[in-house]
């Protein structure tokens, strides 16, 4: 049965089913992994703007800092979502890099 679907359509599905889960999770869940440290990464991010220092701050990770700033302005959950789209291309990047380098997901 698998053999008869699109090299693509695999890649759509479980691209799919895993953006579905991470969303009802993030959404349902009434804690953070990592406890203080998230909301201080996200107060970190949130007021990048206000103290350019936290650009530069060594524990707050300043690649972190400067990719979520603009997403951490709307609030926490939204901080999240980001994350989990960033992860998603993430997936398509390498889907796409594993494609061009001759390994494909199907086997084939």
């Amino acid at each position: 049965m698998l053999s008869k679907l699109k090299p693509h359509t695999l890649f759509i599905l479980l691209l799919s089913v895993s953006a579905g889960i991470l969303i009802y999770f993030s959404y349902y869940n009434e804690f953070y992994e990592g406890g203080p440290d998230t909301i201080w990464h996200y107060y970190f991010s949130k007021y990048a703007l206000y103290n350019t220092q936290f650009f530069l701050h060594h524990w707050g990770k300043p690649f972190f800092i400067l990719l979520s700033t603009w997403f951490a302005q709307f609030g926490f959950l939204e901080l999240k979502y980001s994350m989990y789209y960033a992860g998603l291309l993430l997936q398509l990047l390498l889907t796409k890099s594993y494609n061009i380098y001759g390994f494909h997901i199907n086997g084939q």
